[in-house]
């Protein structure tokens, strides 16, 4: 399928990138040291996504990753990524910025513990418990 979603403000643009192809199909051009390093093929293939949806916003952008494994660009602008699933999710800003994309699931009500305060104002429904993981993921 590939973009489903672009869009472009003046202080920021976001995209999204549904996976569908196989990685045979839309590796070509992807692979580097960083790509041959990667064992799974999922992973292979949001790499390769990820670098699509960047030629969306500007063809001649690049990442690269600093000590910590953050996301940098060539060209001095703030990104973050995500990925779940199918899904793979950009966000682009002359700011410091933060995205996350999650699939609905039971798994934030598991580990709840691990990321809700008691001073959180949250409803025990999953998809309360979904949005406040993605918030703090982002």
């Amino acid at each position: 399928m590939g973009l489903i979603f672009l869009n472009r403000h003046k202080k920021y643009q976001f995209g999204v990138w549904e996976i569908n192809e196989s990685l045979i199909d839309i590796c070509e051009g992807y692979k580097d040291n960083i790509f041959d390093k990667l064992k799974n093929n999922k992973r292979k293939l949001e790499y390769v996504c990820k670098r699509l949806l960047l030629k969306e916003f500007e063809n001649n952008l690049k990442i690269s990753y600093n000590k910590y494994g953050a996301p940098i660009l060539n060209n001095n602008k703030c990104i973050s990524i995500s990925h779940s699933n199918s899904l793979v999710a950009i966000i682009i800003s002359n700011n410091k910025v933060g995205i996350d994309i999650e699939k609905i699931s039971k798994k934030p009500l598991r580990i709840a513990n691990k990321f809700i305060s008691e001073n959180d104002n949250i409803s025990m429904d999953t998809h309360d418990y979904c949005l406040a993981w993605s918030a703090k993921e982002a």
